[in-house]
C-alpha cells in the first residue's frame, strides 16, 4: 500500500514538475519572440531616422556652401545691417528653414516601458543606449538652434543669422553624419544579435 502511495506521489511530482517546465519554456519562448520582433521594429525605426538624417545633411551641406559664399561676398557693413532690413530669410538662397530632423523613438520607448531589454544581451542594450543618448543630444542641440533662430528680432544683424546657418552647416551637419553612421553600425549589430 505504501508503495502505491509512493508511486502516485512520484507521478504527481513529475506531472507538476513537467507542467512547470513546459510553462517556463513556453513563457521563455514568448519573451524571445517579443524580443526578436522588437529588434526588427527598432531596426526599421533606426533606418527611417537614418534616411531623414541623410536628407537633412544634404540640405545643411548646401546651406553651408551658401553661407560660406555669403561670408566671402558680402561687405562688412552689409553683414552688420539689421537682419530684416537686409532682406531677412530671403537673403539666403535656398533657405527652407532650420532643416533639422524630428527623431522617432516610439519603438525604443515601447521597449523601455514593456521591459523587453531584460531579454536582450547586455552588450546589445549598451549599444542601443549609446545611440539613443547620441540621438537625444542631436535633438537637444537642434532645439537650441531653433530657439536661437526664433529669437532673431529687428535688432539682430545679418551676421547673427549667418552664424546660425554656419552652425547648421558645420556642427549640425557633422553630428548628423556621425549619428547616421552610428545608426548604420547599430543596425548591423542588431541583425547579428542572438536572442535566447
Amino acid at each position: 500500500m505504501k508503495k502505491e502511495y509512493f508511486i502516485q506521489a512520484i507521478f504527481i511530482f513529475l506531472s507538476i514538475f513537467l507542467g512547470t517546465m513546459a510553462s517556463n519554456w513556453n513563457e521563455s519562448y514568448r519573451e524571445s519572440q517579443r524580443a526578436k520582433i522588437f529588434l526588427k521594429n527598432l531596426q526599421k525605426e533606426l533606418k527611417n531616422n537614418q534616411e531623414k538624417l541623410k536628407k537633412a545633411n544634404v540640405y545643411h551641406q548646401n546651406l553651408k556652401k551658401v553661407t560660406d559664399s555669403l561670408f566671402v561676398t558680402l561687405k562688412e557693413e552689409q553683414m552688420y545691417t539689421p537682419f530684416f532690413k537686409s532682406g531677412g530669410f530671403q537673403k539666403v538662397p535656398h533657405w527652407k528653414g532650420l532643416g533639422t530632423v524630428a527623431i522617432e523613438d516610439d519603438v525604443y520607448q515601447s521597449g523601455v516601458m514593456s521591459g523587453i531589454f531584460e531579454n536582450l544581451p547586455i552588450e546589445t542594450v549598451s549599444k542601443i543606449s549609446k545611440v539613443i543618448i547620441f540621438q537625444e543630444e542631436y535633438t537637444r542641440f537642434s532645439r537650441l538652434i531653433s530657439e536661437k533662430l526664433l529669437y532673431i528680432s529687428f535688432d539682430n544683424k545679418l551676421i547673427d543669422f549667418l552664424v546660425i546657418n554656419s552652425i547648421l552647416g558645420n556642427d549640425v551637419a557633422r553630428i548628423e553624419e556621425q549619428l547616421a553612421k552610428s545608426y548604420e553600425v547599430l543596425i548591423l549589430d542588431l541583425e547579428k544579435t542572438e536572442v535566447e
